[in-house]
């Protein structure tokens, strides 16, 4: 069993103090067992996810192609993390994240 994760959308707002610059990225995520997609959700599979998606506080370097150790990423921290799900049979879902500076309150 395993989560596939695809990153379908990446979002920056900059904006200038006070407003926070943002970044937002949204995942496809489906549940895999065996091969075949099953119905999951958040609720009771979020440890599990927590290895595949980031929690709340983690550094968005890792999140973002391409980033390394000492890049901008590194000044961002995830403030929330959204799921909907995008069919009825709960199957597949959508992650969002939002980023913000790691200096915000």
């Amino acid at each position: 069993m395993s989560f596939v994760t695809k990153l379908t959308s990446m979002q920056m707002r900059r904006a200038t103090p006070p407003e926070e610059t943002t970044v937002v990225l949204t995942w496809k995520v489906r549940f895999v067992v065996a091969g075949v997609e099953t119905n999951w959700n958040p609720f009771t599979h979020w440890i599990t996810l927590q290895s595949v998606l980031p929690e709340t506080g983690e550094k968005l370097t890792g999140y973002v192609p391409n980033t390394l150790a000492s890049d901008w990423s590194q000044r961002f921290r995830c403030r929330t993390i959204e799921y909907r799900f995008l069919d009825e049979s709960q199957r597949v879902w959508e992650a969002t994240a939002q980023f913000s500076s790691k200096d915000a309150l």
